[in-house]
């Protein structure tokens, strides 16, 4: 199972059967224990108020569909260990128990999709793409102001400086150019 990165809402689909013969679907399960670990960081951490539903009893005993909508649980950012710029997916494991039911674990496969990966991947030291896509289009587009040495270039949106380039008249070929850090 995949779940996209940041989702707030993910349903896994699970069997719960008898601990004693492991065979046996159980029906009108509640109590419910759930635990979940991401990229195998350890303690695990307890789902306090699991949303776990039965689907049909009388068709399909024993299933049962857990809904994870704690985007905690499927953020990639700040994952222990990882720089989240480079981090593609991890794993997200849950157990899931309740007193005579056969502890169940699911395995959910969480990923960054690849073009977002792409275009916020830091190129060189310190900017993404899409950070120099954005000043790009602030030159080509955007409103732009000289005022005494400095030039700035406005955002597409014109709320604020995208760009400021320090113009001295000892280099008219070169300029110290500052982009905005802010993502919006």
């Amino acid at each position: 199972m995949r779940a996209e990165h940041a989702s707030t809402y993910v349903q896994c689909y699970f069997l719960a059967v008898d601990s004693t013969d492991l065979l046996s679907p159980l029906t009108g399960v509640s109590g419910w224990s759930v635990y979940w670990s991401r990229n195998g960081n350890a303690p695990a951490t307890q789902l306090l108020s699991p949303d776990i539903v039965e689907i049909d009893p009388d068709n399909m005993p024993g299933l049962y569909c857990i809904r994870l909508s704690d985007a905690t649980m499927t953020d990639l950012d700040g994952v222990d260990g990882f720089d989240d710029r480079t981090l593609l997916n991890v794993e997200l494991v849950l157990r899931i128990s309740s007193s005579g039911m056969a502890a169940v674990y699911r395995s959910i496969l969480i990923y960054r999709a690849e073009l977002d990966f792409m275009i916020d991947r830091t190129l060189g030291d310190k900017y993404s793409f899409r950070e120099i896509v954005r000043a790009l289009a602030s030159v080509l587009w955007g409103k732009w102001s000289k005022s005494g040495d400095l030039l700035s270039y406005r955002n597409l949106a014109d709320t604020k400086d995208r760009i400021v380039a320090e113009v001295t008249p000892t280099s008219r070929d070169t300029a110290v150019v500052q982009l905005d850090e802010d993502p919006d």
